[in-house]
């Protein structure tokens, strides 16, 4: 019982800490990143989201069309 709400208490001051590590550093990024580079980043991430997405679909489709 006890190990139980040590486990969980280490578990939330693990995810607030992290929590107050993320908004320092988008305070620090905030004056970094333009609406430009932004936008760039999001058009890479967009292709690389699709690229892995087809080629999840294709490997799904491959092992679909392989089996007896």
């Amino acid at each position: 019982s006890q190990a139980i709400f040590s486990y969980i208490g280490v578990i939330l001051i693990t995810f607030f800490s992290n929590d107050i590590l993320k908004i320092i550093g988008a305070k620090k990024l905030r004056q970094v990143l333009t609406p430009q580079w932004m936008r760039n980043l999001n058009l890479a991430l967009g292709i690389v989201l699709i690229c892995f997405g087809v080629l999840f679909l294709t490997q799904g489709i491959v092992m679909y069309a392989k089996q007896p």
